[in-house]
């Protein structure tokens, strides 16, 4: 705790900071000092499909017959 006490101090000594805020940047800054240490877990992006699913069910592959010579 004394860690957090010392960078939220120094945080708020060169910026504004309002009163109500305090809260969130220790619990932000104790969370950060927490996960030193720990394996980074990757970030995984949200899986959108390329096409929507619905609107393409049904619908041949070729709008066109192919003609084979």
């Amino acid at each position: 705790m004394g860690l957090t006490a010392d960078i939220g101090s120094a945080y708020v000594s060169n910026n504004p900071v309002p009163v109500a805020s305090l809260p969130e940047l220790i619990e932000s800054v104790n969370l950060s000092l927490s996960k030193i240490g720990q394996p980074a877990v990757p970030e995984t992006p949200e899986l959108v499909p390329a096409v929507n699913p619905r609107t393409q069910k049904g619908r041949a592959t070729a709008r066109w017959p192919l003609l084979i010579p």
